[in-house]
């Protein structure tokens, strides 16, 4: 668990609270040194290509990244389409558009995207967790393995129980499972007759298809709830973006404010967000208790809602601004667009995911502590 938090807290740090400012935007990055390089190793750019031996974590960033290297420690990677390949000697963490291993990892990999494959030559040595639209699966896995998303097509091996969450599944004839295999489908699962089982095969039907029995060209329940479910994140991103772009475009000293603060005091605004995250509530509580304090007791706590809605635009903002290393802020609208969705991303993914999406959003949370803070100076002084 330690080593959970230290490596968001450094990943954290390279997104957002690193001092070096490079003065223009990076274009393209490529790294391929004869010797070992000692890391950790920060990269963020347009284009990454990275090979050699890095001896520590890898942290990148970008449109378009290739990972052919040895990596003695993490590799977290965020992109539009990444490529690993070469040798992952701890964990792999990757979210993205397309993304596609065929790398050898030694430890556990955890998967966020919309294209995701594992090839033929791809080997986890322990777990693998995968979420996206469309996964293939034709490496191997020698721990538990979980999968979930629209449409999954599996033909690898599984050294031990295999999961498959998904509208529709497809098995084919080289897959291997060495343990149970549970399917949990909309549609009918097609499993080879070749594909080999050892354990147990569990067919599950999600939720139910009623619908279809009254009509058939009526859309399954399922597909209703599923397609409202995307319908409705969708519709939130939308919001998120229409709201911050306003909010850059009428308040533009504001946000630059904002911006600068999260990156440049970071650790001050960690420490004013916990303590904003957890004394606010109880102010709240406590003149709620006290009954003719109700009416402020609602309106600290619709304050403090709209805190932690507009921490996250704070922090997106500040995590596009970084990448894009838009220090002058002439890209401010595609910086917040760009981390809205890295943050949107960061939910998805299990455990680790939200952990580094709760630090973001305090981190946002006590940005906007410290600007209350220094406005209330003001006024005490005017």
């Amino acid at each position: 668990m330690k080593k959970i938090i230290s490596i968001f807290f450094i990943s954290l740090s390279f997104f957002i609270f690193t001092g070096a400012q490079p003065k223009k935007q990076v274009k393209k990055i490529v790294i391929d040194e004869q010797q070992p390089i000692n890391g950790p190793l920060f990269k963020a750019a347009d284009t990454i290509l990275l090979k050699g031996e890095i001896n520590g974590d890898v942290f990148l960033a970008g449109g378009d990244i290739l990972v052919d290297a040895t990596i003695n420690g993490d590799l977290i990677v965020v992109g539009g389409k990444v490529d690993i390949r070469g040798h992952i000697k701890d964990d792999l963490r990757v979210g993205g558009g397309q993304i596609d291993v065929n790398a050898l990892v030694d430890d556990d990999v955890t998967i966020a995207g919309g294209q995701v494959t594992l090839d033929e030559d791809a080997k986890i040595t322990n777990t693998l967790f995968v979420v996206g639209g469309l996964i293939e699966v034709n490496g191997q896995a020698d721990n538990l393995i979980w999968l979930g998303g629209g449409q999954v097509r599996f033909n690898g091996q599984a050294k031990k129980d295999l999961t498959i969450e998904a509208e529709n599944v497809d098995v084919f004839s080289k897959a291997n499972v060495a343990g149970n295999f549970t399917i949990n489908s909309v549609e009918d699962p097609v499993v080879s007759d070749q594909a080999i089982v050892s354990g147990e095969l569990i067919k599950n039907k999600k939720i139910q298809s009623a619908a279809k029995k009254v009509n058939l060209k009526q859309p399954t329940l399922t597909k209703k709830f599923t397609g409202f479910m995307v319908v409705k994140k969708l519709a939130g991103l939308f919001f998120d973006i229409l709201v911050g772009l306003l909010l850059i475009a009428l308040l533009p000293k504001l946000t630059q404010e904002l911006t600068k603060t999260a990156i440049n005091k970071s650790s001050q605004a960690l420490g004013w967000g916990f303590l904003k995250l957890l004394v606010v509530p109880i102010i709240g509580v406590f003149f709620m208790i006290s009954l003719i304090g109700i009416p402020l007791a609602a309106l600290i706590f619709m304050l403090y809602w709209f805190s932690l809605y507009f921490a996250k635009l704070v922090i997106s903002l500040a995590i596009g601004t970084k990448i894009f290393n838009d220090n002058n802020f002439k890209k401010p609208y595609q910086s917040f667009v760009l981390g809205v969705i890295i943050v949107s991303v960061l939910k998805v993914i299990p455990v680790i995911g939200w952990l580094a999406y709760a630090i973001l959003i305090i981190l946002g949370l006590g940005t906007i502590a410290l600007k209350e803070k220094t406005a209330l100076k003001n006024f005490r002084r005017k």
